[in-house]
């Protein structure tokens, strides 16, 4: 019965909040797809092993895409996948200190 009196009393998420953090979703979501064509590029051009292991790492992903953009011809891939993990950031702050404020802690 506490339960569910606390629960009750408890601040939802406002309309803002809720909306911002599912943009985040959707720029996390295309964040992803981006990994995976560049995984993608780099298998096709024999980085076999750095594309198995951007699996775990991204940011290997990243680094070795911007090496070779131009030679595999991904330099809009490479420039929208690099503004999405910008965006997705300032997501990130946004959201967490609009949750901050009002959830307070």
């Amino acid at each position: 019965m506490d339960f569910l009196v606390l629960a009750q009393q408890a601040p939802s998420p406002s309309g803002g909040l809720l909306a911002l953090e599912g943009l985040q979703a959707i720029v996390g979501l295309a964040s992803i797809v981006c990994l995976i064509l560049v995984i993608v590029k780099m298998i096709q051009n024999g980085q076999t092993g750095l594309g198995i292991a951007s699996i775990c790492c991204g940011l290997i992903a990243l680094v070795v895409g911007w090496q070779n953009a131009t030679a595999w011809n991904i330099k809009t891939l490479m420039t929208v996948w690099t503004i999405l993990i910008v965006i997705n950031i300032i997501l990130g702050i946004i959201t967490g200190s609009m949750a901050q404020s009002q959830f307070g802690h």
